[in-house]
């Protein structure tokens, strides 16, 4: 069981080791992830004082920047470290948003973090590009923590009512991508690596169908789905404004 637990995760394994997509062991990750790395520190979080929280949001944050920071040292010293490692995913950013936000809480840390990270870890859990690796490998749990606690700060700081998304941040947003992705699109051309999932959708996930579509205008049709998603995000947050802009007394009654 334990054979693979120090193995490196771009080494070649045997038939049969990987855990594989929506397997199993796939399914109890995800749920083990969803209630001790979400589910119980939003709870938790939720009860604490405002000195407690921000004791909760820099623990969170320096056990999210150790998670990848230990990983990248790891592969460093084993001589296993590859162009592919660099911390340059859209996850990546995450972890400094979490970081920079757990030390001093602002809007742009924190609409990042709603409007890209919350969405990105999901998908990062659900259809894990690790998924060709074994279960019981230090380095998949590593990847499941990671974007576990990815997810579940912001989910901490919008549960407990200290974070509103706001659709007019997004213009902040948009320029913090541009520069992510622009420097993405640097690397990617001289070290041939696929950072951001720019040239090649991710394995086994939704985006290999789409990107087989969209053809030439894969890019592009990243651009109109984060349009979509965005939609999707802010439109509960703009009705409800709406609806209480229009009526205030019935909203005074419901917070009542």
């Amino acid at each position: 069981m334990f054979d693979y637990f120090w193995y490196w995760q771009q080494r070649p394994i045997p038939d049969g080791v990987a855990f594989g997509l929506f397997s199993a062991a796939h399914l109890i990750a995800l749920a083990l992830l969803g209630v001790f790395v979400v589910a119980i520190p939003v709870a938790v979080y939720k009860r604490l004082d405002a000195d407690g929280r921000r004791k909760m949001r820099l623990t969170v944050g320096i056990i999210t920047l150790l998670l990848d920071l230990v990983v990248q040292i790891a592969y460093a010293v084993g001589g296993a470290y590859t162009p592919g490692r660099i911390p340059w995913h859209l996850c990546s950013m995450g972890v400094w948003m979490v970081l920079f936000d757990s030390i001093r809480p602002n809007v742009v840390c924190r609409e990042v973090l709603y409007s890209l990270t919350t969405w990105s870890a999901v998908c990062a859990a659900v259809f894990p590009d690790w998924a060709d690796r074994p279960i019981m490998n230090i380095f998949s749990w590593q990847s499941f923590a990671s974007h576990g606690f990815l997810l579940a700060y912001p989910l901490m700081i919008l549960v407990a009512g200290e974070f509103r998304p706001n659709w007019r941040n997004l213009w902040k947003v948009a320029l913090v991508l541009a520069g992510w992705v622009a420097v993405a699109l640097v690397i990617n051309h001289y070290l041939d690596t696929n950072f951001v999932f720019l040239g090649t959708a991710a394995p086994g996930s939704p985006m290999e169908p789409i990107q087989a579509f969209s053809g030439s205008f894969y890019i592009p049709f990243l651009a109109f789905l984060l349009y979509l998603v965005w939609t999707a995000f802010y439109a509960p947050w703009i009705i409800k404004q709406w609806w209480r802009e229009r009526h205030p007394l019935s909203s005074q009654l419901v917070a009542a």
